[in-house]
Formats: C-alpha cells, sequence, structure tokens
C-alpha cells in the first residue's frame, strides 16, 4: 500500500489548499498538481527547497538544474524522507517569485491514482493582476 501524503501548500497570501498525494508523485507531477490547485499558467520555472538551511536539498527542471540541484522529474516524494509536520518550499515564477510553504498535514495508507484537491481555503490570489501603474 502506498502513503498517501496531505499537503497545504500557502501562499503569502490567506490561502490554503489541501492536496492528496502519493508517495510515488514525483515532484515535477507536485509541480502540476499546484498549478491545476490554484489554477496558474504553468509556464514558468520553479524549485523545490527541502530541509533546513545549511543542509537543504534544491530541485528543479532537469535541463535548468545547476551542478548542485536534483532534477524534480526524476525525484519522488518519498525519496524527500518526510514525514508529518514537514514543511518543504515551491518557489514558482522566479520575476514574480510566488514562494509557497508546502507542509505535510498527514500520512496515511492507502490508493490514489492522481493527486487530488481535498480542501480550498479562500481563493488563490491571481497569477498577473491588473494594475494601474503606467511604465
Amino acid at each position: 500500500m502506498s502513503k498517501i501524503h496531505i499537503i497545504k501548500p500557502l501562499a503569502a497570501v490567506n490561502m490554503a489548499k489541501g492536496i492528496l498525494a502519493v508517495t510515488f508523485l514525483t515532484l515535477f507531477d507536485l509541480h502540476r498538481a499546484i498549478q491545476e490547485a490554484i489554477s496558474f499558467d504553468a509556464g514558468h520555472l520553479f524549485k523545490f527547497i527541502v530541509g533546513p538551511r545549511r543542509n537543504k536539498k534544491v530541485y528543479a527542471l532537469g535541463q535548468f538544474a545547476e551542478r548542485d540541484e536534483e532534477a524534480v522529474e526524476e525525484t519522488r516524494l518519498s525519496d524527500l524522507g518526510l514525514r508529518k509536520g514537514s514543511t518543504f518550499y515551491y518557489l514558482f515564477d522566479f520575476g514574480d517569485c510566488w514562494n509557497f510553504t508546502i507542509k505535510i498535514r498527514q500520512i496515511i495508507g492507502g490508493r490514489v491514482q492522481s493527486p487530488e484537491l481535498l480542501e480550498s481555503i479562500n481563493e488563490a490570489p491571481e497569477q498577473y493582476p491588473e494594475t494601474d501603474d503606467i511604465f
């Protein structure tokens, strides 16, 4: 039986999405699930950052990964050694810098084919809000 991580990505705004994700899914799969849950355009670079500052590991798209970074396409949730209460970070769109804190709320046994949205607290922010700024 697979372990299921119930995660909660939180943006800097007062918004949360509960996502059910299976340990065999890759970080790339998790990226897509988060993008779907918050209705963002996924056409930007992103990274996951796991662990404390001194021992942190960074995961990026393989073709854009720097020397000390690992590929999100090859890294599964189960590879991260996460447990209930663990947190890690998702940085999306290096220009606008959307930062999300991801917390493992629960790990349970069971089966699920793909990530599922379990709950939604408040609306996700607009990815490209209109501004009145004139350049």
